[in-house]
C-alpha cells in the first residue's frame, strides 16, 4: 500500500485542527523545519529556509534533515541547530514547518498541539485537486505562503562561501579555464544513461572543443566513474569522492556545461544557472525540470511498463546535438 496519500490527508486534517484556534505567529521564538528528503529535494527548499531566516532573525531555528543534507546545508547559516530524528528535538516550538515529514513528526506535533503547523500534505492535496503536481520549488514556497503573503516566489540562491569555492578550484588538476562537468550516477540504476554513451560523448566533446571533462559524484559512484574514464581517450578528470558536496556544487557553478542524469548534482546546476543538459528517465514530468533558458531537458515519454528502459531511449546523437548547441551558443 502507498502510505503517502493517506499521510497527506491525515497531515492536512491535523493541521486544520491544530491551527483552528490560533493565528500565524508574528514573532515565533522557536521554529522547527522538517525536511527528511534527498539532496535535490533540499535544493528546492533553500529559498524557503532563506526567507524564514531573514524574516525571523531573532528566532531559534532547528532544521530536521538527514545527515547527507546536514553536511552542506549547515554551512549556509539558515539554522541554529540541525537534528536528524524527531526524538532529538528539545522543548516546545511556536511554529512547525513540515516540508517533508512522516508519521513520527506528525504525531509529535499533534502531542504538542500549541504550535502553528504548515505542512506538505495540505499543499499536495491542493495540487492534486487543482491540476496536478507543481514544480517542487513552487510547492515548497506555497507551503509557507501564509508566513509571507506579500512576497512572490523568490529565486533560489546557493550562497557558497568563497573559501569553499577556492578550495574546490584547487582540487582541479592544472586549473583549466573552461571545463565540462558530467554526473553519470543516480540513486536508481533505471535513472542512469549508459556509461558507454557518457564515455563516447566525453571523447567527442574533447576532440571538438579541447575542453576537459570532469566527472563528479559521491564515493559510491567512484566505480562507475572509473569505468567511464577507462572507456575514454580524451582528457578526463575524475573527482568522485574527492570533494565535499558544496565543493562539488562550486565546481559545477563554474562549468562551461553540465550534463547529467536527474540527481542531486543536476539540481545544484539548475539553481546556479549553469548551462546544462538534463537526462530524465522514470518520473513525473516538470516537477524537477530546469527552468532557465540555457538549460535543456531530454525526457522520453514512458509508461508504467517501460520505465525501466526509458533512459535507453535517449538518443546519443540527440544529446550530442543539444550539447553542441549549448557550447556554441
Amino acid at each position: 500500500m502507498n502510505w503517502e496519500q493517506p499521510y497527506f490527508l491525515i497531515s492536512s486534517l491535523s493541521s486544520s485542527l491544530i491551527n483552528s484556534i490560533r493565528e500565524v505567529p508574528e514573532a515565533p521564538d522557536r521554529i522547527l523545519i522538517i525536511k527528511q528528503d534527498e539532496i535535490g529535494d533540499m535544493v528546492y527548499t533553500l529559498h524557503v529556509l532563506s526567507a524564514i531566516r531573514t524574516r525571523y532573525t531573532q528566532a531559534e531555528i532547528t532544521l530536521l534533515c538527514n545527515k547527507i543534507n546536514a553536511s552542506w546545508v549547515g554551512e549556509l547559516g539558515y539554522a541554529d541547530h540541525i537534528i536528524h530524528t524527531i526524538e532529538e528535538r528539545s522543548g516546545r516550538y511556536d511554529l512547525w514547518v513540515e516540508l517533508r515529514g512522516w508519521y513520527p513528526s506528525l504525531f509529535a506535533c499533534v502531542r504538542q498541539f500549541n504550535a502553528y503547523r504548515l505542512d506538505r500534505g495540505t499543499q499536495r492535496l491542493k495540487n492534486k485537486f487543482s491540476g496536478g503536481q507543481l514544480h517542487e520549488r513552487l510547492t515548497n514556497w506555497n507551503i509557507v505562503q501564509p508566513l509571507f503573503p506579500e512576497l512572490e516566489l523568490p529565486e533560489i540562491a546557493l550562497n557558497i562561501p568563497e573559501s569553499i569555492t577556492n578550495e574546490a578550484i584547487e582540487l582541479i588538476p592544472d586549473n583549466p579555464e573552461g571545463y565540462i562537468v558530467f554526473h553519470c550516477g543516480a540513486r536508481e540504476v533505471t535513472r542512469r544513461w549508459s556509461p558507454e554513451h557518457f564515455a563516447k560523448l566525453a571523447d567527442l566533446l574533447y576532440e571538438e572543443y579541447r575542453t576537459p571533462v570532469i566527472l563528479v559524484g559521491a564515493n559510491n559512484e567512484g566505480e562507475l566513474n572509473q569505468e567511464i574514464a577507462g572507456l575514454t581517450k580524451g582528457k578526463i578528470i575524475d573527482l568522485s569522492g574527492k570533494t565535499s558536496i558544496l565543493q562539488m556544487a562550486a565546481i559545477i557553478r563554474k562549468a562551461r556545461l553540465f550534463i547529467g542524469n536527474e540527481s542531486g548534482p543536476l539540481h545544484f546546476a539548475i539553481v546556479q544557472r549553469t548551462p546544462l543538459l538534463a537526462l530524465f528517465g522514470p518520473g513525473v514530468k516538470n516537477v524537477f525540470y530546469p527552468y532557465y533558458e540555457n538549460q535543456i531537458v531530454i525526457h522520453p515519454e514512458s509508461t508504467k511498463d517501460d520505465r525501466a528502459t526509458s533512459m535507453e531511449r535517449i538518443s546519443f546523437y540527440v544529446v550530442v546535438e543539444q550539447a553542441k548547441s549549448l557550447l556554441d551558443g
